[in-house]
């Protein structure tokens, strides 16, 4: 009789504490899995922290949480962890009431891109050890890894050229609001210069002089479309490195640089660009939009950001084409384009193995091997 009794009782406390866990395991209990870092580049260490906060006398005994992160990140502590389209962790932990626990993942970022953790999936057990009860959890967390900026030897040489030239040729323009000074009247002055009443003080005809304003601009128009079809995500990347190096060297000048591509954007799944600016903070958003790009919408998308050059041209801005394709049509556009006068650049990276016999003025290749690690 008393076993019999002991066995009624046990099966309450088991069906009681079994309706307790499953009634209120996940009341007071948070789980947030963050990226440390808003933005890193790429080859740098990043991380992960897990926090867990059970904010009830109720102990989780076994509590596993389970997300997933990119394959591209690599994990230093692989443990609870496996990776196939991306990589899965699955961390158990044993939670006492009102107890707080916090774990650090460290990772290397081995490819540019946005990288979000949406949900976590939360799983426990009862006091005994039996059956499993799960939940979802929303998280947003995001974080940014920039691309590398691919400099060398020859690009530093173009650049410092191209930065020379952009200094001696300064518009000529003057501008109204920088009264210099006055100088004598010269036949080559129109009269609108003549300051009239200070002829009358000199009896000599007196023109104001102005300052001369910079209006030296640089344009990238970054093209993701190659030339050829064998490995055509290493090129892109190169494309995309040579963009940010770019961009890093004329901001750190002092030189307004805006960005425009025929890449899709991850988030908003457009061609979108970035307007002219000369901050760090501006550096940074270029380089996030760098980040972002996904796809590409093909030659035509990019010809049509060229045409838009050529319809309006402006002699007060460096036009840069990085683009892996250089076929025909391209060319001539850009050839339209440096015959009129403009200050036009092409930087070309192209594969060893590809024939490369364009010799213009200001085509720029950009020789990269074929066993290249472009990501």
């Amino acid at each position: 009789m008393q076993l019999i009794v002991a066995i009624i009782i046990v099966i309450i406390v088991y069906v009681l504490q079994h309706e307790v866990y499953k009634r209120i395991w996940n009341k007071n209990l948070d789980v947030d899995i963050s990226f440390d870092d808003a933005c890193i580049e790429v080859g740098e260490t990043g991380g992960i922290t897990e926090v867990i906060n059970n904010a009830k006398l109720l102990p989780l005994s076994v509590l596993h949480v389970k997300f997933s992160a990119d394959r591209s990140f690599d994990f230093i502590e692989h443990k609870n962890s496996t990776v196939t389209d991306c990589y899965y962790r699955n961390d158990a932990f044993s939670v006492m009431g009102n107890e707080r626990i916090t774990r650090h993942l460290k990772f290397i970022a081995s490819k540019r891109g946005f990288y979000e953790i949406g949900k976590v999936n939360i799983i426990t057990r009862d006091f005994f050890l039996t059956g499993n009860i799960a939940s979802s959890l929303k998280q947003n967390s995001f974080m940014y890894v920039l691309p590398e900026k691919l400099y060398s030897e020859q690009l530093y040489i173009m650049l410092n050229k191209i930065h020379g030239e952009l200094i001696n040729r300064r518009s000529l323009l003057e501008d109204p609001y920088t009264f210099r000074g006055l100088r004598e009247y010269d036949v080559t002055d129109t009269i609108r210069k003549i300051n009239w009443k200070a002829s009358a003080k000199s009896e000599n005809l007196m023109v104001n002089m102005y300052d001369h304003t910079s209006e030296a601009k640089v344009c990238i128009l970054l093209n993701l479309e190659t030339n050829i079809m064998l490995k055509p995500e290493t090129l892109r990347e190169t494309a995309i490195k040579m963009t940010a190096a770019i961009t890093e060297y004329f901001i750190k000048h002092g030189i307004p640089v805006m960005v425009e591509s025929n890449g899709t954007d991850c988030i908003s799944g457009k061609c979108d660009s970035v307007t002219y600016g000369a901050s760090g903070e501006h550096a940074l958003t270029i380089y996030k939009y760098l980040a972002r790009i996904k796809e590409n919408t093909g030659i035509e998308a990019y010809i049509e950001l060229v045409n838009k050059k050529v319809k309006n041209p402006d002699k007060n801005i460096t036009y840069f084409f990085v683009t892996p394709y250089y076929k025909e049509d391209l060319l001539l556009k850009l050839d339209y384009l440096y015959s009129n006068g403009l200050d036009v650049h092409a930087v070309v990276p192209y594969y060893d193995i590809q024939k490369f016999d364009i010799y213009k003025p200001y085509i720029h290749g950009w020789e990269v091997r074929m066993n290249e690690n472009g990501n």
